[in-house]
């Protein structure tokens, strides 16, 4: 490698002892430089003016100061081996791959995350490379992919506040318009405005019922609260207009579920000894009248978690904290719809973690647990028959809910510490952030290529604005051989195939 003249040799191996190692062979024989920081193989190593960059099977990308040696930033990110590194000087930016299949983009400078993709599917990304703003990344699943970068991309602003320093928040909610919505334990209702610096009090914490206790779900734009005491109140998210409902019973309150599709405009009270309520919003007046009156199985947490109307056979689908699922039958002249009792009952088929999303598509029942597995049910007669199941992400258990966008499936989930929002059709994952799991309140919304993601932690809301598309990659080679690239230039793509005998080795695994 040559710089200011001087030809530079560096070397990267076996023995982390020592990591990157730097050598000026026309002055002298001997080691110039070790930087000692990596617990693992260096895999690759590329350097600038006056920083060095190395990766690392410690899952590591670690930025050094060149002439000194010391260690400027160590980056995490990946959750396997990063096998490459490459410059990106169109944005100051350093692009990290590895056998994850991300491939993140990092700030040279501060060390700060800019991007997260997943271009490939398979079992990793073996080779990248950048001219201008135009990345190139060969992978496992024999294809070159072209990912044009664009300013909107690497805009992804971060705020943290704490809502009140009396009182921490409990739960958050985004609006239709990017506001959020924040409900603090002394009662109090936030709603913040699009740049989360503002804010006006809904309701004051001197006059609110859901003091210390509270229950939330979304109907479309209309946000429902529940209270300690049975208290159902609506607000109307686009003009914040606040209505009561009826108290039927006085009791806690321990879920409020919305049923789906949206446009029944329906949602689930829960209650004590697992009383269920069914509520029908009113489209003319800013109001909710009880439509059934239900009884859950008894379970030890019973209460339910999703929901969904079947038109065509009268009946409604819900799924409890258990992870079992229940038929019920929709029709109010049906004296076993009035009285609540099931007329087909799962129990635990989706683990102790629960049911997560119940949804309707070609006259057929998908139900999504926290065991990660979607299964396909239909009703016939009063019963819910199993069809078969599938796992729409390997390895990933805590699934939050599948959304379609367009012609495109999206899940949003937890995996480990972070939260994820992945393309099913492509196997992009197009965002993830570490938030410490999903035992929390958490919201996410996309509107106009933008995602917006919050949570609570350690009683902040803690808030993330990030360029979204689906679609982020050109396919430039297909994987007509079915073996993976190893290498990408900037001029011209080389492709080097693997022996075929060790090809079919790997396809086997």
């Amino acid at each position: 490698m040559k710089n200011n003249s001087t030809r530079i040799v560096l070397k990267g191996g076996i023995n982390a002892e020592y990591g990157p190692l730097l050598w000026h062979p026309r002055q002298s024989r001997a080691v110039v430089r070790s930087y000692k920081g990596h617990s693992g193989v260096i895999f690759d190593i590329k350097l600038d003016a006056d920083r060095l960059y190395s990766v690392s099977d410690d899952r590591t990308l670690v930025i050094w100061q060149r002439d000194t040696g010391t260690m400027l930033h160590r980056l995490y990110g990946h959750t396997a081996r990063v096998l490459k590194v490459t410059l990106v000087p169109w944005c100051s930016g350093v692009v990290t791959v590895g056998e994850d299949n991300q491939c993140l983009l990092w700030s040279r400078d501060t060390g700060s995350r800019l991007l997260s993709l997943t271009p490939h599917t398979g079992n990793g990304i073996r080779s990248v490379d950048c001219v201008e703003n135009v990345m190139a990344t060969g992978g496992w699943d024999a294809t070159v992919a072209k990912v044009s970068l664009s300013e909107n991309m690497l805009s992804c602003t971060q705020h943290q506040f704490v809502s009140s320093p009396e009182s921490s928040p409990k739960f958050l909610s985004w609006t239709e318009n990017a506001g959020l919505l924040v409900h603090l334990a002394d009662g109090e209702l936030r709603s913040y405005d699009s740049s989360l610096k503002s804010y006006e009090v809904v309701i004051p914490a001197e006059i609110s019922d859901f003091r210390g206790y509270s229950k939330h779900c979304k109907v479309g734009n209309i946000l429902v609260i529940g209270g300690r005491t049975g208290n159902i109140s609506l607000l109307d998210c686009s003009n914040m207009e606040l209505g009561t409902l009826p108290c039927s019973i006085k009791s806690k309150i321990f879920s409020l579920t919305p049923v789906s599709p949206e446009s029944e405009r329906m949602f689930l009270s829960c209650q004590d000894d697992g009383y269920v309520i069914l509520w029908k919003i009113s489209d003319n007046e800013f109001s909710a009248t009880p439509r059934l009156h239900l009884s859950l199985p008894k379970c030890k947490n019973r209460w339910i978690t999703s929901a969904c109307m079947l038109p065509s056979h009268g009946s409604l689908v819900v799924g409890d904290r258990k992870g079992g699922i229940h038929l019920y039958s929709a029709n109010t002249s049906d004296s076993v719809g009035v009285c609540g009792v099931p007329l087909h009952s799962i129990a635990g088929l989706h683990g102790d973690n629960g049911t997560s999303q119940i949804t309707t598509s070609n006259n057929m029942v998908l139900s999504l647990g926290r065991d990660g597995h979607l299964r396909f049910l239909k009703v016939r007669g009063t019963k819910l028959v199993i069809i078969r199941k599938h796992k729409p992400l390997s390895g990933v258990c805590w699934v939050e809910k599948l959304e379609k966008k367009g012609k495109c499936t999206v899940a949003y989930y937890f995996h480990g510490q972070q939260f994820k929002v992945t393309v099913l059709e492509t196997g992009n994952t197009v965002f993830a952030t570490e938030c410490g799991g999903a035992h929390r309140s958490w919201d996410v919304l996309i509107r106009n290529n933008t995602l917006y993601f919050s949570y609570i932690n350690n009683s902040k809301v803690k808030t993330i604005k990030q360029w979204y598309q689906r679609r982020v990659r050109d396919v430039l080679k297909a994987g007509a051989f079915r073996k993976y690239k190893t290498t990408v230039g900037d001029k011209n793509t080389a492709i080097n195939r693997v022996p075929r005998s060790r090809g079919k080795e790997i396809e086997r695994k």
